[in-house]
């Protein structure tokens, strides 16, 4: 449930954030207001992103709980969803290097 309520804030925020940056940027362009609340504008467009993923990754997280919940069988296969996802383990240098999903139990 934390984790519902954690993406259900998030996303509301980020759509809160939206919607002001919408407002700055439908002004006139060129306009003195415009430019006056540029910098806000920016700032409340990056923190709608942010506000945005986490929310995404809280309801991405909260699926397999709740499948789990749903059909009791499917909680071994619960178990092996993706949890995480990190970096690459190469690093950005490396050519051809992306995110990878880390798995909580092997398939060895």
């Amino acid at each position: 449930m934390a984790l519902l309520l954690a993406s259900l804030l998030s996303s509301v925020m980020a759509v809160r954030y939206y919607n002001h940056a919408g407002f700055i940027s439908a002004m006139p362009v060129g306009s003195d207001a415009r430019s006056r609340w540029r910098d806000a504008g920016i700032a409340y467009l990056r923190r709608a992103g942010i506000l945005y993923s986490w929310g995404l990754r809280h309801l991405v997280l909260v699926a397999p709980i709740l499948a789990s919940i749903v059909h009791p069988p499917g909680r071994p296969i619960q178990r092996c969803m993706p949890t995480t996802i990190e970096p690459s383990p190469k690093g950005p240098e490396a050519s051809g290097s992306a995110p990878h999903l880390v798995r909580p139990c092997k398939s060895d």
